[in-house]
């Protein structure tokens, strides 16, 4: 599908969801990410949604610029899939609730996701979110030219393997990179403000 210029607001849950394949064990990316392929979403709005944005699922999956926020919970939730580029989107506050206990994103790349790239996005104003995570069993993400600002963890790569991270702007971020329990997670040319980076 392509979906373009619509705003999308006000959920009782979440505005959209793409349904799919949810490996419950290790996938090999052959086997997942092919119900629904090839989704464009431009120049959309999706705002005020009482838990996630999105649920988006699918090889070949684009976010181009569309703007995500004030979710209770993560903006965009991107699971099992394949080739997926998100790019100059503004994503700001997520969890507006200040939910304790569960660790929401402005966006969550979850699942065996293989090669995501996440370019030229703004993300900020996430007092009590992540930026953006690339949660389990992800491989070869690419995280470039991103603004990330006032977020818990900005750049967030855990239990995966492989990762680039160049190019970024981190500000007053509790940990502007975090690398946890992963491997070949390459990190240069970034600029922290009032951040660290964690390994």
């Amino acid at each position: 599908p392509t979906i373009r210029g619509l705003t999308f607001t006000h959920y009782a849950y979440r505005a959209l969801e793409f349904e799919g394949h949810d490996p419950e064990g290790i996938s090999p990316e052959a086997q997942h990410g092919k119900d629904v392929v090839g989704t464009l979403l431009e120049h959309c709005a999706i705002t005020h949604c009482s838990r996630v944005g999105g649920y988006f699922r699918g090889d070949k999956l684009t976010i181009r610029h569309c703007l995500i926020s004030d979710t209770s919970t993560e903006g965009i939730f991107i699971l099992s899939s394949n080739d997926v580029l998100l790019e100059k989107n503004i994503i700001r506050r997520n969890n507006v609730e200040k939910i304790t206990g569960y660790y929401p994103a402005a966006v969550k790349i979850f699942n065996q996701c293989y090669r995501v790239t996440c370019r030229d996005n703004l993300v900020y104003d996430q007092p009590n979110s992540n930026g953006i995570w690339y949660d389990v069993g992800n491989r070869d993400g690419v995280f470039v030219s991103n603004w990330i600002e006032d977020c818990e963890d900005g750049f967030f790569f855990e239990i995966s393997n492989g990762a680039i991270c160049a190019g970024n702007v981190f500000v007053r971020c509790h940990k502007g990179v975090r690398s946890l329990n992963a491997a070949n997670v390459h990190v240069y040319q970034n600029t922290f403000v009032n951040t660290i980076a964690s390994f």
